[in-house]
């Protein structure tokens, strides 16, 4: 993607910051063993691709995030330990582990990304700018994409845009942009236009994450809006 097209999307430099290539692993097997081995505060909820080249599935602990008949690659959240170090960052993987061991887990992922302190919200697209309306988005970086998770900074978002729904795009790992729910059909498809050019991009080195787009209502998503074309674009382009 050229540099005007990069500026357009928000992207950053060629090559993302802060983004781990290949997440390292540490296995547990109870809610004993995670207590004896893992500072629970620095465990996070991570939003991947079944198609990532940066974790490997085997005993991943990991839960459906979205997925649908016909999807490029269904969305999972798996759990990370992050000690604020990128070489630092472990990949939790399940050696025949208890289902309280699995929630547990699962729930204190959530609670500290609620309560994490992330790059804050900024407006990509600048008031002179093509577009007549405002797309919310964060800087590339771990855990930018998993705002969707986090009601706490979602719920921010609504107040920024000042909005009651909200449509989110998370088309790679390390990007979201959102705006609000019910623009007028030109602006929709700019929207729309914008998450495409994300997805279809194949010299951008960041895992696709998910081809469509989020309804988010109290900062949780409630609905998502298919985008079967998108599907059978990156099957295409990804054979």
């Amino acid at each position: 993607m050229n540099s005007f097209f990069r500026k357009i999307l928000g992207l950053g430099p060629v090559e993302p910051m802060n983004v781990p290539k290949r997440y390292k692993s540490t296995v547990i097997q109870n809610r004993e063993e995670l207590k004896g081995s893992i500072n629970e505060s620095s465990i996070f909820p991570l939003l991947i691709s079944e198609r990532t080249n940066e974790i490997d599935f085997d005993n991943d602990l990991i839960r459906l995030f979205h997925g649908r008949e016909g999807m490029f690659g269904r969305i999972l959240i798996t759990s990370v330990v992050d000690s604020g170090e990128e070489k630092d960052m472990f990949h939790i993987k399940s050696a025949k582990m208890d289902q309280p061991t699995f929630d547990y887990i699962c729930d204190i992922a959530s609670k500290n990304l609620d309560n994490r302190q992330l790059q804050p919200w900024k407006f990509w697209n600048p008031s002179d700018s093509k577009f007549e309306f405002q797309i919310l988005s964060a800087d590339v970086s771990v855990f930018t994409s998993e705002r969707i998770l986090s009601k706490t900074h979602m719920l921010e978002a609504h107040k920024i845009l000042k909005s009651e729904s909200l449509v989110v795009s998370i088309p790679r790992r390390g990007l979201i942009f959102v705006c609000k729910k019910g623009l007028e059909t030109q602006f929709f498809n700019e929207f729309v236009a914008v998450h495409a050019a994300a997805l279809m991009d194949n010299k951008v080195d960041m895992d696709i994450l998910c081809e469509d787009l989020f309804i988010v209502e109290n900062g949780e998503v409630t609905a998502t809006l298919p985008a079967h074309n998108l599907s059978e674009a990156l099957f295409n382009c990804y054979k």
